[in-house]
């Protein structure tokens, strides 16, 4: 029996693949002399594409197809301008748009992906297990302020939460010990951004309807934010609001775009605008954020928020179009409103410190809620 079960659980759908990698890089993070994997980024890249590739073979879902001409059109002549007209390094102007290129193949992907409920379960208590003890170990054992398993825990706990929800909520799994996990990982990671996060999707995960287990649902919250704010002053440590690196880094795109009219706000600075001398040379110690051409230019990718990013390099107006149209993807997979609502809304959190959906970490998890959607189990059952 256990042979059996063994086997089936390696027998897998060409979609479930990439999950036993996470697992199996996860484990391999444990033995190696920096305590993590250094190419898992590169990995989840590749498995993104890899989902993509098999997603090819049928026509896009004629609600996207417009999407997705859109986008294809917004990223071409962005190109020829960008990089054939102003020669900006192609690098560059491929990290400036990694959301847009992201979607575009996102929806492509979406309605034809499917993973197993019980096998992402599986995975999902396999993979809590592993963030657990090694955010234990690298915590108590070896002292570090900012645990990791795959890569920055900004990342990677962003991951975890989106398919920990995205299963709880299509499957209707009410799971309270691995709620109590997930609460733990994110304490012991230290991350603001990420406890935050957690704070918002734990009501939606824990109470979808009023039972006897409110009460418990209300506990885990209370501490959940309790956890917030002590992780918070902890990060603060005696010094003012000022002194927090996300402040500054909003305080300097203020004065990047102080002399903004209405046009700019609407549809941002001109593709790919370098920041001022100012702003680069206040941040120089980031010099790995620094242009990859290495003429000392930089842009708004070392202000380290997507949010501020998106804004700045494409306005307002195409950043609601990101957010649209991943509230729309979801809704469509069968996610009631207030539940879609609920993943823009850990986007936009995460979106206030790290790079949210220009990762392919948060791509990744997006393609799991439309493989487990709700609307999927309706299909099947």
């Amino acid at each position: 029996m256990r042979i059996q079960a063994c086997s089936k659980f390696f027998l897998m759908d060409r979609y479930e693949l990439p999950f036993l990698v996470f697992v199996f890089i996860g484990v391999l993070s444990f033995f190696l002399d920096n305590f993590y994997f250094q190419y898992a980024t590169l990995i989840f890249e590749i498995s993104f594409i890899y989902v993509f590739i098999f997603s090819i073979n049928s026509k896009i879902e004629r609600e996207y197809r417009l999407v997705f001409i859109i986008l294809l059109f917004y990223l071409v002549l962005s190109f020829i301008y960008v990089v054939l007209y102003r020669e900006v390094n192609f690098l560059d102007f491929a990290l400036s748009y990694k959301s847009y290129y992201y979607l575009m193949l996102l929806v492509v992907i979406a309605g034809k992906v499917r993973i197993s409920p019980t096998r992402l379960d599986n995975f999902i208590s396999i993979l809590l297990w592993i963030f657990f003890i090694k955010y234990l170990v690298m915590r108590l054992v070896f002292d570090y302020a900012r645990p990791i398993l795959f890569t920055e825990n900004n990342f990677e706990l962003i991951f975890l939460l989106l398919i920990f929800f995205f299963n709880s909520v299509s499957n209707g799994k009410r799971d309270y010990f691995s709620f109590i996990i997930l609460f733990l990982i994110f304490l012991l990671s230290g991350s603001r951004s990420s406890m935050a996060a957690l704070c918002l999707l734990l009501p939606f995960m824990t109470m979808r309807k009023i039972d006897s287990k409110i009460i418990f649902s209300l506990v885990i919250l209370f501490f959940a934010f309790l956890g917030l704010f002590f992780v918070f002053v902890d990060r603060l440590d005696g010094n003012s609001l000022s002194s927090i690196d996300r402040v500054k880094f909003y305080y300097l795109f203020l004065y990047e775009i102080r002399d903004w009219g209405i046009y700019n706000y609407l549809f941002g600075s001109e593709r790919i605008t370098s920041l001022s001398n100012y702003t680069c040379s206040v941040l120089s110690f980031y010099e790995k954020l620094f242009s990859y051409s290495g003429d000392g230019t930089c842009y708004s990718v070392i202000l380290h928020s997507f949010i501020l990013r998106v804004v700045f390099d494409h306005g307002i107006l195409m950043s609601f179009f990101l957010g649209f149209i991943y509230f729309r993807i979801l809704i469509k997979a069968g996610y009631e409103k207030m539940d879609a609502l609920s993943v823009i809304g850990v986007i936009v959190i995460t979106s206030l410190s790290v790079s949210s959906l220009n990762n392919a970490y948060v791509a990744m998890a997006i393609v799991v809620g439309v493989a487990v959607s709700p609307l999927r189990e309706k299909q099947l059952s």
